[in-house]
């Protein structure tokens, strides 16, 4: 884990400082499509807490770049032998590419990876609607590429996921979150749809900073199929 958070924290420190300012041809400077770094921080009510630090960037040409990493700590019940309750034990990460097509449409390829799950890959494509206020996305991922073998393999698999992004009251209150469901092909007795849902509202204290209050939903696991369920409270802060 410690590999992957410091290959995450180099990512960003090249994103962020290669998008700060773009010196023009007569020598000005010009802050062009800067990224975005965001740190948060919450405790969640299934007495646990994580940090998670996201990324976003474009470019002019249509490419762009998006990804996130979340550190957990062990649960308070958990049955995980630590030294320390507040080390981080567990992570799970996702990054995607995107290439713009038309002015809603964009090719995407997906990467996962985390503690619980083996690396996979999942190309798709991505809709996303502005609006007034914010904007709404959609994307498609038909199927995925395992990148490590396993044993037994898994069932070949799909996923549709929702995306939002809505601000209000002049951009003290922002509503955001995502929505996945997933789905395995073939013949099966008893389907089962892995969903994770996490909708988030966010009350900014300055330019830089906001309160997160954030529920979280997952259904994940096909044996017992029960739902694992809180909310989450934390700090955040963009650079």
């Amino acid at each position: 884990m410690k590999k992957m958070f410091l290959a995450v924290i180099v990512v960003v420190i090249f994103v962020a400082t290669s998008a700060k300012a773009t010196e023009t041809e007569s020598g000005d400077t010009a802050e062009l499509n800067p990224a975005e770094v965001r740190l948060a921080g919450y405790y969640d009510t299934r007495e646990q807490e994580n940090s998670t630090m996201t990324i976003s960037k474009s470019w002019d040409n249509g490419v762009g770049v998006w990804g996130f990493i979340d550190l957990w700590t062990a649960r308070a019940n958990s049955e995980l032998d630590v030294d320390d309750e507040a080390d981080f034990v567990s992570f799970y990460g996702e990054s995607n590419i995107t290439y713009a097509i038309s002015k809603h449409w964009k090719l995407m390829m997906e990467l996962n990876d985390g503690s619980a799950i083996a690396a996979n890959l999942r190309p798709g494509l991505r809709y996303t609607m502005p609006l007034e206020n914010g904007w709404v996305g959609v994307k498609i991922l038909p199927y995925k590429f395992e990148l490590v073998d396993q044993d037994p393999r898994p069932d070949p698999s799909g996923q549709v996921g929702l995306a939002w992004r809505l601000n209000f009251l002049e951009d003290k209150v922002f509503f955001e979150g995502f929505a996945d469901l997933n789905w395995r092909y073939g013949d099966h007795q008893d389907e089962f749809y892995p969903f994770i849902t996490e909708p988030q509202l966010g009350f900014n204290l300055t330019k830089n900073s906001a309160f997160l209050v954030e529920y979280r939903y997952s259904a994940l696991n096909p044996i017992t199929k029960e739902a694992d369920e809180g909310w989450a409270f934390g700090y955040e802060y963009r650079f």
